[in-house]
């Protein structure tokens, strides 16, 4: 069973990515110009322009569907999970990275995508 909604999924999105930027600041692993603080704050803004380009209530533009939203952001996850695992960021620096993985993979596995949710959502924008 998948409790989460596509519309909860839409409101946690963009503070999680907004998170993954200010991560390095926040965790205090980042030093300007390191590929560790540079890679999460990359990764966040992508993940912030993933957002954006979804089909979703939330989504600036209609680019791509949920479906394809949620396999973007497994990928990402198990990207984060495997950089973490590569042992080459400090020890704080592994844990943020390993949370976020494995957090990005359990919120997009749990989220429930179903035809029906697909056509709530192209009523509602019909008349745009």
């Amino acid at each position: 069973m998948r409790p989460i909604s596509v519309p909860v999924h839409a409101l946690v999105d963009y503070p999680l990515a907004v998170a993954m930027m200010l991560a390095p600041s926040g965790f205090g692993f980042g030093r300007s110009g390191v590929a560790e603080d540079l890679a999460i704050r990359g990764i966040g803004a992508a993940f912030l322009l993933l957002c954006l380009a979804t089909r979703y209530d939330l989504g600036l533009i209609s680019l791509l569907s949920m479906r394809s939203h949620r396999n973007v952001e497994i990928l990402t996850g198990l990207v984060l999970i495997l950089v973490a695992l590569a042992g080459r960021f400090s020890g704080r620096g592994t844990r943020v990275y390993a949370a976020f993985g494995i957090g990005l993979v359990f919120f997009a596995l749990l989220t429930h995508i179903g035809r029906r949710e697909e056509l709530a959502f192209g009523r509602r924008h019909a008349r745009l």
